[in-house]
């Protein structure tokens, strides 16, 4: 009776301590933000589902950018938001925009005007069968991220206080987002320091994501290269770059030129890099 007993007690405290989406892990809660502790292996897992290519990276993103999260928000309660067209949302993340890499609209004027000084929404949606593939843009990060327009009904507009065309999604899920700045300039980080966790890396699975994904390059060479193909693709430019790439004795600008060509519809953008 005692033993049957002792195991209702660890079955029922296991239950506590996990998710349905981490079954394996504890979560600790820091301002109504839920944070997964020691994750790491099982995040590089999920991944696999959602793994993308640069090409498609660079030939079915609508924006590319380097921007800072200034924001994580739920709706009130901490609820999920409903949007009409769209169904629940997890989360919605807001940026501060760095710099943009390519963007496939007008800097100024057009039918999609992007101005630096507006704030973009990153939309993140809830997991799927246990399989959490957006990536986790925590408050103070600053990332390389590859976005797609998300078309939103003007009353969720309204609703929610958004602004029209400068919602998104991440292109390709945690491939499409890639952590540069340090862990120390997220606003949680004190919050883990006292409780005794600074070595808790949420983006600790990021390593072997760019080396499946991208090749053996470190995040600062990721920015270059985004760059460099990001002007390659510009429209109305020649294939010259494309061409040298491809005939690149480095592996990642040959592969890649090379797929890129052999896709065909590959000249994207309109504007590359323009800066705050």
């Amino acid at each position: 009776m005692i033993k049957r007993l002792v195991m209702l007690i660890v079955i029922f405290s296991m239950l506590v301590l996990s998710t349905n989406a981490f079954p394996e892990v504890n979560n600790i809660s820091v301002h109504g933000e839920v944070f997964t502790i020691g994750a790491d292996n099982y995040w590089i897992k999920q991944e696999a589902a959602s793994k993308a290519d640069f090409v498609s990276l660079m030939t079915q993103s609508d924006l590319i950018v380097v921007g800072t999260v200034i924001a994580r928000n739920r709706d009130k309660g901490n609820n999920l938001f409903k949007f009409s067209g769209l169904g629940e949302i997890d989360y919605i993340a807001e940026i501060k925009i760095v710099e943009v890499i390519a963007y496939i609209g007008d800097q100024e004027g057009g039918n999609r005007k992007l101005s630096l000084d507006e704030t973009i929404y990153i939309f993140q949606y809830p997991a799927v069968d246990g399989r959490v593939n957006d990536p986790f843009l925590l408050k103070g990060g600053k990332f390389l991220l590859w976005l797609k327009n998300i078309e939103v009904l003007e009353t969720d507009i309204e609703k929610y206080g958004l602004s029209q065309n400068a919602c998104y999604k991440v292109n390709s899920g945690r491939s499409g987002a890639i952590f540069l700045s340090k862990l120390e300039e997220l606003s949680v980080y004190p919050y883990f320091k006292k409780l005794n966790r600074e070595k808790f890396n949420p983006y600790s699975y990021q390593e072997n994501l760019i080396k499946d994904c991208f090749g053996d390059i470190s995040s600062a060479e990721l920015v270059r290269i985004t760059k460099d193909f990001s002007g390659a693709l510009l429209e109305n430019e020649s294939n010259e770059k494309l061409n040298n790439f491809a005939n690149s004795n480095n592996s990642i600008y040959s592969n890649t030129a090379k797929k890129i060509l052999d896709y065909g519809k590959h000249k994207r953008f309109k504007n590359i890099d323009f800066k705050d």
